[in-house]
């Protein structure tokens, strides 16, 4: 393992790592940045954190099971549920800004729980965190130093996708997006498992269909295409190395389960599976939402905008739309990398 300062080191003056500790009753953050020592944070009790996350998920439940009602939902609970994003951020971010100072990318190692922090929408004053810090999520800060670079593929993209049962509306959309953004990409609709074999890789590789998450056995956990149903176990086997980008537009696929960690989410096992980012979603997302958003993304990525960037102005666009501003519509969706 590097040497702590070496971290610092290797960052370039605009960043820091902030890299949290979970012990059984307490929470910790260590931050790095290139211009001084690694300081370390004691921000509470674990409890605290767990409690509004907690109250989180119950009005993301209430969103998700509202329908059609979903927008008067949104309206009544949304100085609910910002005030708990607030109470978030104060627990896990203000403590550390004097040490951060303004850094316009914030280099986040979560630790345990935290992977199912919604990071982009906690609230610093009257803003969201990602609107004035672009994210980027590790699983171990010692990335920023002996993070594996692959060569990254030259063949094309590749979206699959397969509406499913209840069918998933606006799949065709995103699809024709992802099209219209990257021509030169492979959109294959009532995708199969087939289709997830090759002799080289993809440079990018999105797939949109159902997820159903399993978090007490988590390697029953499925994408479900047109043939059957992609497990985790057979997630580990694609070869991906050389492949930029997993985009994984279904439900709780960056979820971590009760046991495993974040290595037996379907975030984790795409970058086992040798991914150099994936970008998966915490809870059961809007397919509506869900079709804009990725469309914004790609015609960011085509316009040569990094992964960061081009999340952080789709998650923007969606803020700016009143029927989409709610963050339930937009902050499931996060990036997860093993190399910077």
């Amino acid at each position: 393992l590097p040497d702590p300062s070496a971290i610092g080191q290797n960052l370039s003056g605009d960043a820091a790592v902030v890299d949290y500790v979970v012990t059984d009753t307490d929470l910790f953050a260590c931050v790095f940045s290139h211009s001084q020592k690694p300081t370390w944070h004691s921000l509470g009790k674990v409890d605290k954190v767990r409690t509004l996350l907690s109250h989180i998920g119950l009005l993301n439940g209430s969103m998700k099971r509202a329908g059609s009602e979903r927008p008067t939902v949104a309206q009544r609970q949304r100085p609910m549920l910002d005030q708990l994003l607030s109470q978030l951020g104060a627990l896990l971010i203000t403590p550390l800004v004097d040490s951060i100072g303004f850094m316009p990318q914030w280099i986040i190692v979560p630790d345990d729980f935290l992977h199912d922090v919604p990071w982009a929408a906690l609230r610093i004053g009257d803003r969201y965190l990602g609107q004035s810090h672009a994210l980027v999520l590790l699983p171990s800060s010692t990335l920023v130093v002996a993070g594996e670079i692959e060569t990254l593929s030259h063949l094309p993209g590749l979206a699959l996708g397969y509406a499913g049962q209840p069918p998933l509306m606006h799949i065709n959309g995103e699809m024709d997006a992802i099209q219209t953004a990257a021509p030169d990409a492979r959109c294959v609709r009532d995708a199969s498992i087939r289709h997830l074999a090759w002799d080289s890789p993809p440079r990018w590789l999105h797939i949109a269909a159902h997820g159903r998450v399993n978090r007490a056995s988590p390697l029953l956990s499925e994408l479900v295409l047109a043939d059957g149903v992609l497990l985790i176990a057979d997630a580990l086997n694609l070869s991906l190395r050389g492949t930029e980008l997993v985009t994984l537009s279904a439900c709780e696929t960056g979820a971590v389960p009760e046991q495993g960690g974040v290595a037996l989410a379907f975030s984790g096992v795409f970058l086992l599976a040798g991914a150099q980012t994936v970008l998966s979603s915490l809870w059961q997302v809007d397919d509506e939402a869900t079709s804009v958003l990725m469309a914004k993304l790609y015609l960011h990525l085509q316009a040569g905008q990094n992964l960061t960037i081009a999340l952080q102005l789709a998650q923007a666009h969606l803020i700016e739309t009143a029927q989409f501003s709610h963050p339930f519509y937009w902050a499931g969706f996060q990036t997860l990398s093993r190399a910077l």
